[in-house]
């Protein structure tokens, strides 16, 4: 099973949703509040996992990790343990860490976008978007049918003002297709505004009519925004979202 869908034994992470993931993706593509939702509903997710989660639902992020640490420890050659020590140290806003974990994924499991995509995350998370690019290039050159590693890319571009990139890489995504609403929702508003970057009327125009086809991400945003682990993704999407209400 890909590793883009999968932690121990039935643990997802949605990367899309931080970046994204995030995503969330996030991002992915992912965010602490989407691996709580995903974990809860998984069946044979390990003790230290379900462990690391209720301290996480608490907001006891130190506790959470020291779980991840011990386990590490003990199987040190696990790259979605180091993963989820990822996640779990960006929550608690301990970049510089998680992408410390992020570059053992990658040496752990390096045919795999997942490490590239996380690097890629990290540094978008904190506005570093030209470090951040050549990591997801690199996560979209491993994954290319994942939708996940095209969304953040088309992201990042979006912010460095690559229109023409992001037109290509954004609509790669949504042909994988992007499986839910609050992400179509932010690929078509960055599509629209690429597309009026290029002078392309009607590329924008029909951006903007898929966009507001997509309300249910609006309602599925403020969900998530809601939750107390969303702190880094209303930082980064916080903007986007509003806009796209707007």
């Amino acid at each position: 099973q890909a590793m883009w869908m999968a932690v121990p034994s039935a643990l997802a992470v949605a990367l899309g949703l931080l970046f994204p993931s995030l995503g969330v993706v996030m991002f992915v593509v992912a965010a602490g509040w989407v691996v709580i939702a995903t974990v809860t509903t998984r069946s044979a997710v390990r003790r230290e996992y379900q462990a690391a989660i209720r301290h996480l639902r608490k907001n006891e992020y130190d506790a959470a990790i020291a779980i991840m640490n011990d386990l590490i420890r003990a199987e040190p050659k696990h790259a979605d343990h180091y993963r989820f020590r990822a996640e779990l140290l960006r929550l608690a806003g301990k970049a510089r860490k998680a992408r410390a974990d992020y570059e053992k994924v990658v040496a752990l499991t390096p045919e795999s976008g997942v490490g590239y995509n996380g690097l890629a995350e990290v540094l978008l998370q904190n506005g570093e978007y030209q470090a951040a690019l050549p990591y997801a290039e690199k996560a979209l050159a491993l994954e290319p049918r994942e939708w996940v590693p095209a969304y953040n890319l088309g992201m990042i571009e979006d912010r460095l003002g690559r229109w023409a990139d992001a037109v290509t890489h954004l609509r790669q995504a949504l042909n994988a297709p992007v499986p839910d609403s609050r992400h179509r929702l932010l690929a078509h508003l960055w599509l629209a505004r690429s597309a009026v970057n290029l002078d392309d009327r009607s590329a924008a125009n029909a951006a903007l009519d898929s966009l507001k086809k997509e309300s249910a991400g609006l309602r599925e945003w403020a969900r998530i925004f809601a939750s107390e682990q969303a702190v880094v993704l209303r930082d980064v999407l916080g903007e986007d979202v509003a806009l796209a209400e707007k």
